[in-house]
């Protein structure tokens, strides 16, 4: 399943690099973004840090995490 509002996503994913992530709502203004990741552990954890405007202010951490489960496996998402 993908993300129909994330149109692009380029970039190394290592820790201390940036991406370039597109994001193109059906309703809303495309938006592009560079986040920097923080963290990566292969097939279980990505999290990388962004910003608006202020440096500082208005930073969100997202984290995407995978876990094995009795029924399969488990995605979670966070900020």
């Amino acid at each position: 399943m993908s993300n129909p509002f994330i149109t692009s996503v380029k970039g190394k994913a290592a820790i201390g690099e940036k991406i370039v992530i597109r994001l193109d709502p059906p309703e809303g203004k495309l938006m592009t973004f560079q986040p920097t990741i923080t963290l990566v552990t292969e097939a279980r954890v990505f999290e990388w840090l962004g910003n608006l405007l202020v440096r500082g202010l208005f930073d969100g951490c997202h984290r995407f995490e995978l876990s094995a489960s009795a029924t399969g496996t488990t995605f979670v998402h966070s900020e």
